[in-house]
């Protein structure tokens, strides 16, 4: 149990150190005077991309949600797999309304120092989708082995 916490935290640990890698990366290699006035200029059109990814997580938090009803989210929560998914498919949520928020404020505000902020925001965002298809891989991947091992179960009791 002690294990799965920490690979879980562990996981989200990378996003966080990976976007910060990318971040200074930027920062090192391009003058970030430019990359803010950018970001600026097109808060807007970046809010509506974060809209976009916020309303696909919850349409795909909704997804696994239906499923908890089902024999198997009964399955996952007997192997204790129900909250790690739960957390998997919640958390990217409030990744992007974090960076809606910020882009909001940054689309009114205009600061260079806000736009530091936001920009690492953003990156983590698009880490988080990464690993956000990563998730939604992996559980479409166990439903339908969990499906196929199921019909064969039920299959083998009919004969």
């Amino acid at each position: 149990m002690l294990k799965a916490i920490f690979l879980e935290m562990w996981a989200y640990l990378k996003v966080i150190l990976l976007s910060s890698i990318v971040f200074f990366t930027i920062l090192v290699a391009f003058d970030f005077n430019i990359i803010s006035q950018f970001i600026i200029k097109s808060a807007r059109d970046w809010l509506r991309l974060f809209g976009i990814f916020l309303a696909s997580s919850f349409g795909f938090y909704w997804n696994y949600f239906k499923q908890n009803d089902s024999e198997f989210g009964e399955w996952l929560h007997w192997k204790g797999a129900s909250k790690i998914y739960s957390r998997g498919f919640i958390y990217p949520i409030f990744v992007y309304i974090i960076n809606i928020v910020l882009l909001v404020i940054l689309s009114e505000y205009k600061k260079v120092a806000l736009a530091k902020i936001t920009f690492w925001c953003m990156i983590y965002g698009f880490i988080t989708l990464i690993s956000l298809l990563s998730t939604i891989y992996n559980f479409m991947k166990l439903l339908n082995l969990f499906r196929t091992i199921h019909k064969s179960e039920s299959a083998n009791q009919v004969s």
